[in-house]
């Protein structure tokens, strides 16, 4: 495969789409912070996300895996933006990605993630059952652990294909993703008086900052390049 090609086949359609929406949701996120409008613009540019990795990278069904359950952690905190529930759905977005970067670099290491998963869920159910320590912390030590292990798979697959736009796609959208779960955890912790309250508004305006372009790039990293191959067709 051509990577520059491919990576001109973005169509600038969608282009336009994602700048709108986020430049919408910067707005949004200043004038309007805790508005219904907000929260609905925000799903809204995620579920597109999801839909363009249907329609484009349709065989790709880790990358499918990984965004439909990103829909489904954001719907559920945005009734909630410290639910559990919502955490541990995102433990399984970052699953659901590794495996996918996994299959990027036909990797034969699978099995110790299926590993991970046993060891995750053994250890919810043992605090389900003993209240070891609160479930939010413990979910997002997992979830911590995934991400920071996509961090590290994403920059040696951007080190070994320097040409390859997904592999930088993916590098950088974990940074994102990383710097918006950084301040997420800033607006826990004003929340709850660890950090002072004047942090809060700004921690949750950053939050989507650097989340919507981080979902918009790793979006962009399908193995199977649907566009490319119909324009072979052509």
């Amino acid at each position: 495969m051509d990577y520059r090609q491919a990576t001109r086949q973005i169509h600038w359609r969608w282009i336009l789409t994602w700048v709108t929406l986020y430049l919408t949701i910067l707005a949004l996120g200043n004038l309007l912070p805790d508005s219904q409008i907000t929260t609905f613009v925000r799903l809204t540019g995620i579920v597109l996300c999801f839909l363009y990795v249907v329609i484009y990278f349709s065989h790709d069904y880790w990358l499918l895996l990984a965004m439909g359950a990103t829909c489904v952690a954001d719907l559920i905190l945005a009734g909630n933006n410290i639910s559990p529930l919502g955490v541990t759905v995102f433990v399984s977005t970052q699953i659901f990605h590794l495996l996918h970067l996994l299959t990027l670099r036909n990797s034969p290491t699978k099995r110790y993630v299926f590993i991970y998963i046993a060891i995750a869920i053994c250890l919810i159910v043992l605090d389900v059952l003993f209240d070891i320590m609160p479930r939010l912390y413990l979910v997002c030590g997992l979830y911590a652990i995934l991400l920071i292990t996509n961090i590290i798979l994403s920059y040696r697959y951007r080190k070994a294909e320097p040409t390859n736009p997904k592999a930088w796609f993916a590098f950088f959208g974990f940074l994102l993703f990383a710097s918006c779960d950084f301040c997420t955890s800033m607006s826990y912790f004003s929340l709850i008086g660890l950090l002072p309250a004047s942090f809060y508004n700004l921690a949750n305006f950053l939050v989507w900052f650097f989340y919507y372009p981080s979902q918009i790039l790793l979006s962009n990293t399908g193995k199977y390049d649907i566009m490319t191959a119909k324009e072979g067709k052509n």
